[in-house]
This record gives C-alpha cells, structure tokens and sequence, in this order.
C-alpha cells in the first residue's frame, strides 16, 4: 500500500512538472512574417540548469537556428545572423521572408540584396541599434498578446 501511494504521488508530481514545464516551454511567439520563436525543447541537458535554447522555426517547424544574433524582425521578414555550434552549420545571415521563405546570403545573394533593401525601416520588439538575440526578441515579444502563438511542438529534451 505504501508503494503504491508513493508511485501514484511520483507520477502526480512528474505530471504537474511536465504540465507546468509544457506551460513555460511549449508557447511560440508567432512572428508577422510566418516564422516563431519557441524553446528548442523542454530540457536541453548540455545546458546549465538544463534551460533550453530559444530558437527561430520556418512555418513548419524546421528549426533555421539556435543561436541568431543580432536578430530583427518586421511586418514581412526576420532576418539575422545565424552563430554555429558544435553539430550546427556554419554562420549564415539570413532573411525568413513570408513569401520566399528562407533565403540565405551565401546562396541566393541576388535575393537576398533585394529582400534586405524592401526591409523598411520599422523593426519589432528592439529598435534597429540594439542587438538582441533570439532569447530577448522572444522573452521581449511574449508580453504582447498580438504576438502569442499556439502551442508548438517541442521536443522532450536535447542534448
């Protein structure tokens, strides 16, 4: 009987935990342009704390970078510098345009010239001179009601 009180309480409190977990970590921050800020997962267990990473995702979900700085954002594109790490790909600038999707410098640089120019000068969440990342444009945009998404689907945990 004992055993069983104690397993029912453990489970009750896991659940509580991933409830609330899934309450702080599993909201998006849904962007005009189409993309989202989100968490990269619940529990990222190569960081301190095991607090995961805030990342930039395409329209479906495929994540375009962890680490984005400096990030921007406007009424038709979020565009940034993605930074590289240990298993990712090399740094990339990058412009998430609503109706070309991801278009990278390095790979479409005609593009991407015209993307840049049509930007406009209005940013959200940071004015143009100050450099943020994805963590402070997403903590920044979640108090606007505007801004807050669905739910996303986050992985469990990450190494």
């Amino acid at each position: 009987m004992l055993l069983a009180t104690i397993l029912l309480l453990a489970t009750f409190s896991i659940l509580a935990l991933a409830a609330l977990y899934s309450k702080k970590f599993g909201t998006c921050v849904q962007l005009p342009s189409g993309a989202n800020l989100s968490y990269e997962a619940y529990a990222d267990f190569s960081r301190p704390y095991f607090f995961p990473m805030a990342v930039l995702r395409q329209s479906d979900g495929t994540i375009i970078g962890r680490d984005i700085f400096p990030i921007r954002t406007t009424e038709t594109a979020t565009y940034g510098t993605v930074w590289p790490d240990h298993n990712g790909p090399a740094l990339f600038t990058f412009i998430w345009h609503k109706d070309h999707g991801l278009v990278r410098r390095d790979r479409t640089p005609k593009l991407f010239e015209q993307l840049q120019s049509d930007l406009g000068e209005k940013t959200l969440g940071a004015p143009r001179d100050l450099n943020v990342n994805t963590l402070w444009l997403m903590t920044r945009l979640q108090n606007f009601a505007h801004f807050q998404g669905t739910d996303c689907k986050v992985r469990l945990i990450t190494w």
